[in-house]
């Protein structure tokens, strides 16, 4: 197995606004993916698994997928509502939300309790607009003064808990999978490749979902990756 680093920049349009986001454009954030993968490939890999804790970039990530698999490569990449969707529906009490809300406050009090201050937990769940949040009301973006959408005074340890055991059960189910995909590679990959190549795996993250207070879901990596879930 190989694990890469994350890749801490990929596509999130939706939180320009607020100081300090960064963003690539699609194509950028999908070449960036592919030209990892097409390096670390190189070295005999035919398999890789992102770890992908964002929402906008599943659609940069489909489509490298898309381009590598004509390539005889297989990319795949965690769907962070698939995995962690049923068990946050579970637990969840806001009325709407997915940006350092009630579900990523509470992941973050079950895995780094020391890093949030709840007395700064806010509540900022207007109604959903389309093109990402806005600091400026009246557009037709969602509004969020703070940048927080959902409820974050609701967060708990426990819910955090759920939901965090749930999508590692999830990802782990995922890799697996791509580990049994060994005989369809044997066949796809190039006579040069197959001694080994059904072996290796590459995994790794893009950064993740957002937060404002603290925030779960965002960006890739090619053979690591982790991310952050903007809508």
């Amino acid at each position: 197995v190989v694990v890469a680093p994350t890749v801490n920049y990929h596509f999130y349009p939706s939180f320009l606004e607020y100081p300090g986001s960064t963003h690539l454009e699609f194509e950028t954030a999908k070449n960036v993916i592919v030209d990892i993968v097409h390096s670390l490939a190189g070295y005999g890999p035919r398999r890789f698994y992102v770890l992908n804790t964002g929402v906008s970039t599943a659609r940069p990530l489909a489509a490298a997928a898309e381009q590598l698999k004509a390539e005889g490569i297989y990319f795949s990449y965690t769907n962070i509502l698939a995995v962690a969707g049923p068990a946050e529906e579970r637990v969840k009490q806001q009325v709407r939300g997915t940006h350092a809300d009630e579900i990523e406050t509470s992941m973050m009090l079950y895995m780094h309790p020391d890093r949030v201050d709840m007395s700064k937990a806010v509540k900022d769940d207007s109604p959903q607009g389309t093109g990402g949040l806005t600091r400026v009301r009246g557009n037709a973006k969602t509004f969020s003064p703070s940048g927080v959408w959902g409820d974050a005074t609701l967060a708990t340890r426990e819910k955090g808990r759920v939901v965090v055991e749930a999508m590692v059960e999830g990802i782990l189910g995922e890799i697996e999978a791509l580990r049994r995909a060994t005989a369809r590679l044997r066949q796809a990959a190039p006579r040069s490749r197959r001694s080994g190549s059904a072996r290796h795996v590459a995994s790794g993250g893009l950064p993740h979902r957002a937060c404002g207070a603290p925030r779960r879901r965002s960006a890739p990596s090619a053979a690591a990756t982790s991310s952050a879930r903007p809508r």
